[in-house]
C-alpha cells in the first residue's frame, strides 16, 4: 500500500498524516528512492506515517524510534509481505456458521480513530464470534496500547487470567428491520 492510498482511506477529520509529507514520500517512491536506499526512506516514512498510528498527536513520541532498524520492517520488505498475506486472506470465505463454531473466549481491543483498521471492523468481530467482548479506547488509534497503557494491559492481564476486563462489553448485531 502506498502513503497516498493510507493517507486517503484515513476518513480521518485531521489531516493525518501530513499531506505534504506524503507526497514528499510518494515523490521519493516515483524515483526509485525506496528501492535503492531502503533503511533511509525507511526512517522518512517512520516520520510521516508514524502519526497515524496515534489519536493524539501529542503521544507520537511514545512509538518510540520506530522499525527501521530491522531490515524485514523496511517498506519494500514490507510490501512483499503485505501482497501476499493480504491476498491470501481476502480470498478466504468464512461463513457465519463456521464463525460461529469459535467459541474460545476473544478479547477486540479497538480504538475509536484507529486508522488502519476502522473501529467498525473491531465492533464487528465483536458480533459475529460468539464468546467475544469489545474493549472501546476513545480517541486511541493503532497504537492504544501505547496511547492508554494504564487500560490496555490491566485489560490484556484480566483476559489471560481467564476473566472479562471489567470495560469490554458483549456487542450483539441489531436485528435488521425491512
Amino acid at each position: 500500500m502506498t502513503p497516498a492510498t493510507r493517507a486517503s482511506s484515513l476518513r480521518d477529520e485531521d489531516s493525518v498524516p501530513d499531506p505534504a509529507g506524503v507526497a514528499r514520500l510518494e515523490q521519493l517512491r516515483r524515483h526509485g528512492y525506496d528501492h535503492r536506499h531502503p533503511q533511509a526512506y525507511c526512517v522518512q516514512e517512520w516520520t510521516v506515517l508514524r502519526f497515524q498510528l496515534v489519536g493524539n498527536p501529542a503521544n507520537v513520541d511514545r512509538l518510540g524510534a520506530g522499525p527501521c532498524a530491522i531490515r524485514n520492517e523496511w517498506p519494500v520488505n514490507l510490501e512483499r509481505h503485505f501482497k501476499h498475506s493480504i491476498a491470501s486472506v481476502a480470498r478466504l470465505r468464512i461463513s457465519s456458521a463456521q464463525l460461529a463454531k469459535v467459541t474460545v473466549p476473544v478479547l477486540t481491543i479497538h480504538g475509536t480513530k484507529d486508522r488502519n483498521a476502522p473501529y467498525g471492523s473491531g465492533r464487528e468481530w465483536a458480533t459475529v464470534l460468539p464468546e467475544a467482548r469489545l474493549l472501546t479506547i476513545h480517541g486511541a488509534a493503532h497504537a492504544e496500547f501505547v496511547e492508554h497503557p494504564e487500560i490496555v494491559f490491566p485489560a490484556v492481564r484480566a483476559f489471560l487470567a481467564g476473566g472479562w476486563p471489567v470495560q469490554a462489553e458483549r456487542i450483539t448485531r441489531a436485528l435488521q428491520r425491512d
